[in-house]
């Protein structure tokens, strides 16, 4: 089954300690469904992440620069074709600006267990790495644009872009990958992930891009 982007939404938000998403409408059944999160905050954290008829998404990985930048992944399984879902984030913590993107991939053959069993990995400071032996991947970055460029890197297809922060998509057989952005140069936080349907013949590696 082949891996394909399904729909994406984003949001963005200043000092607001909730995230209303736009409504995300899918097309296929059986998708996954991310929820990536940027905040610029002073010890903020997430409280909650939820959709209005998906319910609570559950944590994937999280990581921050040092500097109060924080970024956070959520997920979901969709057995059913969405229509207008509205995902709502709640935030806590005093925040200065914060954003959301929610996007559904689809291809998986087991929805509630989609991930290559040695993800997530993620860099506080620069590009994370991560290599795979499978043979057809849905790899996915999140990034903290320090230039606010919104522009995917090479060899990436932009998924959505907010206020610093990029999220990007390869669909891709082995190789290597590297969570990098057009003209970033500042070395913020990154994560990157996939979903395979190779199971526990993936072979996951990261690194700091130095």
């Amino acid at each position: 089954m082949a891996f394909t982007l399904d729909g994406s939404t984003v949001q963005i938000t200043n000092v607001a300690s909730v995230i209303t998403n736009n409504p995300l409408t899918t097309t296929f059944t059986n998708d996954v469904v991310i929820c990536s999160i940027l905040l610029q905050s002073s010890g903020g954290s997430i409280t909650s992440v939820v959709g209005s008829t998906l319910g609570a998404f559950t944590l994937r990985d999280s990581v921050t620069d040092g500097s109060g930048q924080f970024l956070f992944t959520y997920w979901a399984p969709a057995a059913s074709v969405l229509t207008s879902e509205v995902v709502t984030v709640t935030i806590g913590g005093t925040i200065f600006f914060a954003n959301s993107m929610v996007f559904a991939i689809n291809g998986s053959t087991n929805i509630s267990s989609p991930f290559d069993s040695h993800g997530p990995q993620h860099s506080t400071a620069g590009a994370a790495v991560m290599a795979t032996t499978a043979s057809t991947a849905f790899v996915f970055s999140v990034i903290s644009d320090s230039n606010n460029t919104g522009a995917a890197g090479a060899s990436w297809t932009l998924i959505s872009s907010a206020q610093f922060s990029v999220v990007q998509y390869q669909v891709s057989g082995a190789g290597t990958f590297t969570a990098n952005i057009t003209a970033d140069t500042q070395g913020f936080a990154s994560m990157i992930d996939a979903l395979s349907n190779s199971g526990a013949a993936d072979t996951l590696m990261s690194q700091i891009w130095m």
